[in-house]
């Protein structure tokens, strides 16, 4: 699977900004943009972001950090507008969380 192989790879070169939490993968906000753009250039498409706080206490959604974009693959939005949201999204969330699950689905 494409999704698959998209994790191990952003994995593979930033060991310190992807965890695997549960069912979850987890990326830094460091490096999300990075992972957005890769995603996209697989051809993934993006159903929704949920923000994650951590601290030495454990692991917390952020609730207010948490975005569907479902919507647009419904109504067959092009890909590029789905990014393009998310990136304006993760633009405006300022000091909101430091990791991100991206929801992909597979082409």
């Amino acid at each position: 699977m494409i999704e698959d192989d998209f994790i191990s790879a952003l994995a593979s070169e930033f060991p310190d900004h992807v965890s695997v939490e549960e069912s979850a993968v987890l990326i830094g906000i460091e490096i999300v943009f990075d992972a957005l753009d890769r995603a996209q250039q697989l051809g993934l498409r993006l159903a929704g972001l949920d923000g994650f706080r951590s601290d030495p206490d454990g692991l917390y959604p952020m609730l207010d950090f948490i975005v569907d974009l479902s919507p647009l693959i419904e109504q067959r939005a092009p890909l590029s507008e789905q990014y393009d949201s998310a990136r304006k999204i993760l633009r405006n969330w300022g000091e909101g969380p430091d990791l991100v699950e991206l929801v992909l689905l597979e082409p």
